[in-house]
């Protein structure tokens, strides 16, 4: 039994990994579309003050 441990150790990490990839590829996705929102209607405030003054 303690001869499989690393095994199931070394298994695990590499499907935690996998699993983090995978959720940080999604968050990566989700976060720039969101930055690019957030980029388009932050420039919009930047061109209102720009023209206000």
């Amino acid at each position: 039994m303690i001869e499989f441990l690393p095994w199931i150790d070394r298994l695990f990490t590499v499907a935690t990994l996998l699993i983090l990839l995978k959720v940080w590829g999604i968050m990566n996705r989700w976060v720039s579309g969101a930055d690019q929102k957030f980029k388009s209607h932050d420039q919009r405030i930047r061109d209102n003050a720009v023209s206000t003054t």
